[in-house]
């Protein structure tokens, strides 16, 4: 609608006004070249409402850990939520930090009534004693 993008604008503006913790703002993944909204595909709706909304902002959708990294050096969000990841990557945190391949995602799976898709994804330590790899953590000598 038309109207989408001004009443938003409004929502993020007043948004200043309270004492949120924070604001989850998500990109955009649909094709929206023939919409009213076009300008907001991708990264551009980050760029548009970080400048009406002051506080703490939180990423989210299609971006990965180098996206975000300069999303955040760029100013443009303070936090990047990594949902999907986090489900087919247990030990997200220790595979960001390493560099480290993530396990494919299975979207498939998800919203099932079982584990599949959910507590079946492979640890990065497990992957490596499969692989015959060593890990960074197995490699550091511990002092007692």
């Amino acid at each position: 609608m038309p109207s989408t993008v001004p009443t938003s604008e409004y929502v993020y503006e007043r948004l200043n006004s309270y004492k949120l913790s924070h604001v989850y703002l998500m990109r955009q993944l649909a094709d929206l070249s023939k919409t009213p909204i076009s300008a907001l595909a991708g990264d551009g709706v980050i760029h548009h409402f970080r400048g009406r909304y002051h506080g703490t902002l939180i990423l989210n959708v299609g971006i990965d850990r180098k996206h975000g990294a300069e999303l955040t050096l760029e100013g443009l969000g303070d936090l990047i939520a990594f949902g999907r990841d986090y489900i087919a990557n247990p030990d997200l945190v220790e595979r960001i930090r390493l560099d480290a391949p993530l396990n494919e995602q299975r979207p498939e799976d998800y919203y099932g009534s079982s584990p599949v898709g959910y507590t079946d994804y492979p640890f990065l330590k497990s992957q490596a004693v499969e692989m015959n790899i060593s890990t960074e953590a197995e490699q550091t000598p511990r002092t007692i």
